[in-house]
Parts: structure tokens; C-alpha cells; sequence
């Protein structure tokens, strides 16, 4: 449940199938940047787009906010005017006046991304694309875009945005390292003004797994990392949350269990209600289990991926399929939901 993305990520399913690249990959460059000239302005105007995951002709009124737009917006500098974009609520209009547009996208969305990208750049506004399909294949993504970023956008957002306003923005961003996460800055939520969201209390606590099944790519994307933010700064940030209901966007809330036991009891005095996603381990760890409960835990997404213990193994799934209804009802036993 990987939400993080013009972060280019942040993520929704992270298990695409697709390939990846390291971080040492050099994308094939074709042509020269049609991004010339100084085009460094006041009042410049940033619209973030979150392509809908397929062409509709309704909007949906119980989405999730988009925490990666929302982290992008916090890294943006102050001077510039952000609007966040959510297809799934917000119809886009090509035509308004705009500097320069962001936007992420899953698989499942890219095509529908694309398609956005053609549109502006026909009017001649400069795109920059990200996201877990991008940074897989950033040559194809680079068919649409004017800039490519992959990976993380941390660290790489503000450089597009600073050779953007000196008219020298690159084909293709791309760490070198992994970004330090302990001390994220917070979501830009007020960035959201009053767009309809199920709820605007999304967070993320870590990035990576600790597993590395082959059908995943969120081992691959976050390079067989587990990296977590700090405790006392993500329990401030909850404490600032308007209402008692979040949701954690991790791909295994429970990757580190020394971690996510210091993180929920010192959640338990504040009485939240909380949802997230794990694997079935957390049947088999009674202190997690019980924090979970205690914190305020009303629901967990699990996947269970094979009935089959020859396709578990060669996937590199570490569970034994003949204890999934056993593991169930003891999470369910708890009060958890799945």
C-alpha cells in the first residue's frame, strides 16, 4: 500500500510487475532538454496531479488523501503557489495557467498519467514524472515527460525545482543513496483545502520491507531497506491530527517489531482509531498483537498470496500456508479486523 510518490513513490500497491533498475543505472539520454532560457518568475505555480486509475465520468467522494502530493507540497519553496490535482475528485483543466506540473503514478494509473502528460506538454507546459512505474522504467516514463525522477523524491524535488527556474532542468533525476526518513518534514495537509477525502490523517511510518518475495517490488524500489522515522516525531504529528481516525500506508507496519512496539505504546494514551497493513506474522507475536489493540488498531490488510506451498516457496513468501485459517481467527480474536 505504497502511497508515496511523486515520491515518487507514497504510495498504492507496490506489487507491480514490472523491472527495475539500481541505482548505479544510467538511462539512455535521447535528444537535448526542450526546457531553455530563465524562466525564474514570482507568483510560479506548481499543480501536482494524482491521475485517476482509469478514465471516469463520476467522481468518488471516499478517497484517501494523497500523502505523497502532500509531502511534495512540504518540500516545494514557500514562494511557490502549489495546487494539489486528485482526479479521482477534481476535474483538470488544461488550460488554466500553470509554470510547471508534477505527477506520480502506480501501474495502475500510468497510462492514464501519460495521457495527462501529453495533454500539457501539447500546450507547451513542462512536465516532470515519478513514481514506482516511472522509476522502473524511466525511458518509457521520458516518452511523456519533460524530467523524470527516480526513486525517492526527497532530495531530488527541490533540485527540479531549482533548474526548473534556471532553465536547466535534466532529463532524469536520481539518488545515489538511499534518503535518510528518520526526520521526514511533515505533510503539506492544508494544501488539500476543502477537497472531500475519507480522511486527510494518512501517514508513514517506514519505507521498505523486510521480506523479499519476487513478486514484489517494493524490495526492489527501496533497495532490501527498512528505513523508519523517528518515534517522538511521528507521535507529535499524530497529536496535531484533527479527529480520532488514521491510517499508516507502510507496506509492513510491523517490518521492525522493537520499533513498532515503542511507536504503539506511546499511541495507547491517545486514543486513536487506526488501520494499516501487515502480514499474517502478526498472529504469532502476542506483544505486538496486544499493542496493536490497545492502541486502537480496527483493521489490518493482509494478503495471502498462494494456497500453494510450492508457489510460496519459489516466491520467497515466508509463511506456511496450512496455518493461514489458524492465524486469522487470532488476529480476528483480537478485535482486529482483516
Amino acid at each position: 500500500m505504497a502511497y508515496l510518490g511523486l515520491y515518487f513513490i507514497l504510495f498504492s500497491t507496490p506489487q507491480i510487475y514490472c523491472r527495475f533498475f539500481p541505482l548505479s543505472y544510467q538511462p539512455q539520454v535521447r535528444g537535448t532538454n526542450r526546457i531553455a532560457g530563465n524562466v525564474f518568475k514570482e507568483n510560479m505555480k506548481i499543480n501536482l496531479i494524482a491521475p485517476a486509475h482509469r478514465k471516469q465520468n463520476f467522481k468518488r467522494y471516499f478517497q484517501i488523501a494523497p500523502l505523497n502530493l502532500m509531502m511534495i507540497a512540504s518540500i516545494t519553496p514557500r514562494d511557490i503557489n502549489v495546487e494539489i490535482l486528485d482526479e479521482n475528485i477534481d476535474t483538470i483543466d488544461y488550460n488554466s495557467p500553470v509554470d510547471l506540473v508534477g505527477i506520480g503514478a502506480n501501474t495502475s494509473e500510468i497510462n492514464r498519467a501519460y495521457e495527462i502528460c501529453d495533454e500539457f506538454r501539447k500546450r507547451g507546459i513542462a512536465v516532470v514524472i515519478g513514481g514506482i512505474h516511472a522509476s522502473g522504467l524511466p525511458d518509457e516514463a521520458g516518452e511523456h515527460a519533460d524530467s523524470v525522477v527516480i526513486g525517492e523524491a526527497e532530495g531530488l524535488w527541490e533540485k527540479v525545482i531549482d533548474d526548473f527556474r534556471k532553465g536547466t532542468l535534466a532529463r532524469f533525476y536520481k539518488h545515489e543513496t538511499f534518503p535518510d526518513i528518520s526526520r521526514l518534514p511533515l505533510p503539506d495537509r492544508a494544501v488539500l483545502k476543502n477537497k472531500r477525502y475519507l480522511t486527510r490523517n494518512v501517514f508513514q511510518l517506514s519505507r521498505g520491507c523486510p521480506f523479499r518475495c519476487v513478486f514484489c517490488s517494493v524490495t526492489e524500489f527501496f533497495g532490501n531497506t527498512f528505513r523508519v522515522r523517528n518515534e517522538d516525531q511521528v507521535i507529535e504529528e499524530i497529536e496535531r491530527m484533527d479527529g480520532k481516525f488514521l491510517i499508516f500506508v507502510d507496506d509492513n507496519i510491523f517490518g521492525d517489531p522493537g520499533y513498532a512496539a515503542r511507536l504503539l505504546e506511546k499511541m495507547i494514551p491517545l486514543k486513536k482509531k487506526w488501520v494499516s497493513q501487515c502480514t499474517l506474522h502478526l498472529a504469532d507475536n502476542s506483544r505486538l498483537l496486544n499493542l496493536a489493540t490497545k492502541s486502537g488498531c480496527m483493521g489490518m490488510l493482509i494478503g495471502l498470496e498462494s494456497i500453494s506451498e510450492n508457489s510460496l516457496r519459489a516466491s520467497g513468501k515466508p509463511i506456511n500456508f496450512n496455518r493461514y485459517k489458524e492465524m486469522i481467527q487470532h488476529i480476528l480474536d483480537s478485535g482486529i479486523g482483516i
